[in-house]
């Protein structure tokens, strides 16, 4: 069997293995739902668990049947070791393992297409029924299970939460189905939100799948029905109903803003008169003393320094309360309050509120000026915090740290974020858009960032209105009750407003960039930044085969400079790199017509001839201001 094939047959197996494992995952959370008591046969009823969860899709696989197969070719089954069993055998037929024969018969299964569309079996279950010792016609028939996948929600548990989000309360029992739960949220001790021990007031959803709630019902008790696998879920968002104006709302977001301690000055010389302290004061980092006795100098006592420390943001502890009515008897039990670990803890997202005002009004255009918000941000790539934890894990390597560093400047600090130009917005190191239609690579790279970082998305993204649909963004004000979702021209007009001739070159407010500002300059979405600056370089940059040769840019460009020449390039005009690298290359061998056109065959000599083909690609490349660009690069 070619190697090709052996390589396919594993493929297979592997993917095999994975969904049978699959399998008898399903097959033992079954058995926990759906537990008997032996000695009685009646099922043990009861409440299991109840937490807050974020609904994730995951594969279920579901038996369909069974299906058989011809085993074309005479076969004796041998152990896995290669020996024979004991028993008859034909010597004159090949001897093949269990293992062996179900892989090839899955292989064949799948390259022939033999199953029905969305079925499939797997090793394992090949392996399970092949129950003879010698395979041969008649007796060649082997008959195997076959499963289709189905897409089935399933809900994990979270432990943290914003104001102004969802989230689903997951209830799970025994022997409960049909029954219906009763659910209140309650807070901690000492209550942010709520006066006294009350339960929390939320607007609740009408069903699982609906995709607002019900924004004008409070709901301080949750009903949900228990399902045939042990289940009762609700979906709610954590605010009071909708008014206009939000009074009730806004005063909550209030209670969860820090507030400054207050702060005494030094005393003053007299007041330090009528004091005698048993143990000597502190008013500031320090108390000076002045042999054995306490000054009594204010100057002594320096006031904290201007810079002040970000104040810790204010949690509110949630915990649960089911109650349901069995065949048994009622249940009441109170669940995530054990101890101060397993409160689920909700907080409100600042949303960018320190960039308030710090948008400037600039201008884009020679005959027709657009004016539009820019913040240049201050973080460059180069002071980025993380960088040696980041290579030690292997997630990137100090060329590639260099290679970064070297371009990035070109491109904008790692927390620049504009939208002046016909983009709705640029943002980050990268300056990734959100094009005229709401797409682009920014929408993709916060589509990646929501599925890795479901609870960092939620508190950067959706809590200060901006979501990610389909690889398209929108941006609904959070604040304003009757605003609507919107994207394309509608977001650009709803960005811009303000920006006009009358404000040029002045700072004000941009609302909606505020919370794009405060995620670019999260570490985890910084994170994210790099690993596609990452993913760019290495799966698509380094394997282009410039126009008219065999070996890729990776071959020719070794150089931290050369790669960080073609990552800018890629990143400004990536359909240009192939056509504009083989110019050069072009140029390079034409001046030496001796050099061999395998870059691997460069050796010592290597440096000396990309820097010659640097010199003509980096300043011939075609975008806006190349040549300028790499010199920059080449003095860095």
């Amino acid at each position: 069997m070619s190697g090709h094939n052996q390589g396919a047959i594993n493929a297979a197996k592997q993917q095999g293995e994975a969904r049978l494992k699959r399998i008898w995952d399903q097959v033992r959370w079954q058995e926990e739902t759906n537990q008997i008591t032996f000695a009685t046969n009646e099922a043990e009823e009861g409440l299991l668990d109840a937490y807050f969860a974020e609904k994730k899709i995951g594969e279920l696989n579901v038996p369909v049947g069974t299906d058989q197969y011809a085993i074309k070719n005479p076969i004796n089954l041998v152990n896995q070791d290669g020996n024979l069993d004991q028993g008859e055998i034909n010597p004159t037929f090949r001897n093949k393992t269990k293992n062996t024969v179900a892989e090839e018969i899955l292989f064949v299964l799948e390259r022939d297409s033999l199953l029905p569309d969305g079925h499939y079996t797997s090793v394992e279950s090949i392996k399970r029924n092949l129950e003879h010792r010698i395979y041969n016609k008649p007796n060649n028939i082997v008959e195997f299970d076959v499963f289709r996948t189905v897409e089935k929600p399933f809900y994990r548990k979270i432990n943290t939460g914003n104001l102004g989000g969802d989230a689903y309360i997951f209830v799970k029992g025994f022997a409960l189905k049909d029954k219906e739960a009763t659910i209140e949220i309650f807070e901690r001790s000492p209550f942010l939100l709520m006066e006294d021990e009350i339960p929390l007031t939320v607007i609740q959803y009408d069903s699982l799948n609906a995709e607002e709630p019900n924004q004008t019902v409070n709901k301080t008790q949750l009903n949900a029905t228990f399902n045939d696998r042990g289940e009762a879920v609700v979906k709610i968002k954590f605010r009071p109903k909708v008014e206009d104006p939000d009074t009730v709302y806004s005063e909550w977001k209030e209670k969860f803003t820090p507030k400054e301690p207050i702060s005494l000055p030094p005393p003053s010389p007299e007041e330090m008169q009528q004091i005698i302290p048993s143990v000597p004061l502190t008013f500031g980092s320090e108390v000076p003393q002045n042999g054995t006795e306490t000054s009594t100098d204010p100057a002594d006592y320096p006031l904290p320094s201007n810079q002040k420390p970000e104040l810790p943001p204010i949690v509110d502890f949630l915990w649960l309360k089911v109650k349901v009515s069995g065949d048994k008897q009622d249940y009441d039990e109170e669940f995530l309050n054990e101890n101060n670990d397993s409160y689920f803890k909700l907080k409100v997202c600042n949303c960018g509120k320190k960039y308030d005002g710090q948008f400037r009004c600039t201008r884009y255009g020679r005959t027709v000026k657009v004016y539009g918000p820019i913040y240049n941000g201050s973080y460059k790539l180069k002071d980025y915090a993380k960088w040696n934890e980041i290579i030690s894990k292997g997630i990137v390597t100090s060329m590639e740290k260099d290679i970064f560093i070297i371009m990035s400047p070109n491109e904008g600090n790692l927390d620049s974020v504009q939208s002046y130009d016909s983009e709705i917005v640029t943002a980050g190191a990268m300056q990734k858009t959100i094009n005229p239609t709401g797409q682009g690579e920014f929408p993709i790279q916060v589509a990646e960032f929501k599925n890795s970082n479901a609870e960092k998305y939620a508190c950067l993204f959706e809590s200060c209105g901006w979501t990610v649909e389909n690889n398209t963004m929108f941006y609904k004000d959070p604040d304003d009750p009757n605003a609507q979702k919107i994207t394309g021209s509608d977001l650009k007009r709803k960005i811009r407003e303000g920006f006009d001739a009358s404000t040029f070159g002045s700072r004000i407010k941009c609302k909606p960039l505020e919370p794009i500002v405060n995620a670019v300059n999260d570490n985890d979405f910084q994170v994210k930044q790099i690993e596609d600056f990452i993913s760019r370089l290495r799966d698509r940059v380094l394997p282009i085969v410039p126009r008219g040769y065999s070996h890729t840019l990776g071959d020719f460009l070794i150089s931290r400079l050369g790669r960080a020449t073609a990552l800018d390039h890629h990143i400004n005009r990536p359909a240009y790199v192939r056509n504009d690298l083989g110019d050069s290359l072009n140029n390079f061998f034409a001046r030496n017509p001796n050099v061999s056109e395998n870059p691997l065959n460069w050796g010592e000599n290597h440096q000396t001839y990309e820097t010659e083909i640097l010199e003509d690609y980096g300043v011939t490349r075609r975008g806006t201001d190349m040549a300028e660009r790499f010199n920059k690069m080449r003095n860095r």
